[in-house]
């Protein structure tokens, strides 16, 4: 399968994590098969984590039903733990579980600048081919791709010698505040959500998730909006691996065309958009 053609690109995109996620069948790769996948990457990943396994990746489009107030799940305990291996620089990371391979860039300081997806894609790709020839060592059947994720986290910073990031009315399209010289004195914080449903040929495929949070950055305690888009689709077009990448660029595609219609035009000229191919990808 060729790579994508990039949809829209950013000179000076604001994002701080990208993460691609693939799952596949419960328990399908065990530990001892987690450790053959490391000792493949432990070159470019040195560094080790233990994180709790996530739970199961899935999305419900039936009608909302009136549940208890709460109710009792027992669900089995994973295999392994998530493994996470690291950059020397921290900035990549893989995460394997027992059903679950991911790949994140995340902004570090001094470390590594955002490869753009289409290295991403070609990562995980590469992933999953070694994980995929791992666990056939053991079993006929491989990793069988059943749910992709796609997440984008942007971080809105105060501009210059400001000590407040835009006015939410500034960052997103279409989203309005009390008027400043009303009673009400100026926002404190929000937090906006949207949902989307990706639609499929019978049945939605997946769905969008769109959110605007007001945050504070790690380092410094700096205000910020924090803008997280995850895209899950169903993988069911194609074969194998194939069918999973077919997944995750479907997700792209609508994180990029969901971070476009959704941020502001004022934005897009501080990100500096261009859609020639140039730049960084943003979304």
């Amino acid at each position: 399968m060729s790579n994508p053609s990039p949809l829209l690109t950013f000179e000076e995109p604001p994002l701080n994590e990208v993460a691609l996620a693939v799952q596949f069948q419960a328990n399908a790769v065990d530990y001892t098969q987690a450790a053959r996948l490391r000792e493949q990457l432990k070159d470019m990943y040195p560094k080790r984590q233990e994180q709790p396994a996530r739970p199961p990746m899935e999305e419900s489009f039936a009608p909302p039903t009136t549940r208890p107030p709460f109710e009792i799940q027992v669900i089995p305990a994973p295999t392994i733990p998530r493994l996470w291996f690291l950059s020397e620089d921290e900035a990549l990371l893989v995460q394997v579980q027992h059903d679950l391979l991911a790949y994140n860039w995340r902004r570090r300081p001094g470390g590594q600048e955002y490869p753009r997806y289409e290295a991403i894609r070609a990562a995980i790709e590469h992933g999953l081919t070694q994980l995929d020839a791992v666990v056939r060592e053991d079993s006929e059947a491989g990793v069988i791709p059943n749910w992709c994720e796609i997440t984008y986290i942007n971080h809105v910073e105060p501009q210059d010698d400001e000590t407040e990031p835009p006015p939410i009315r500034d960052v997103l399209e279409g989203v309005d505040t009390p008027p400043l010289e009303g009673f009400l004195p100026r926002l404190e914080d929000a937090q906006v959500g949207f949902r989307f449903r990706i639609p499929g040929k019978e049945q939605p495929r997946g769905r969008l998730n769109f959110t605007t949070i007001a945050a504070h950055r790690n380092a410094d305690s700096v205000p910020i909006w924090a803008i997280t888009l995850t895209a899950r689709v169903l993988a069911e077009n194609g074969d194998g691996i194939d069918r999973a990448l077919e997944a995750l660029d479907v997700g792209h595609e609508w994180v990029v065309n969901g971070f476009r219609e959704l941020t502001s035009g004022k934005m897009h000229e501080r990100w500096r958009i261009r859609e020639d191919g140039n730049g960084v990808t943003s979304s």
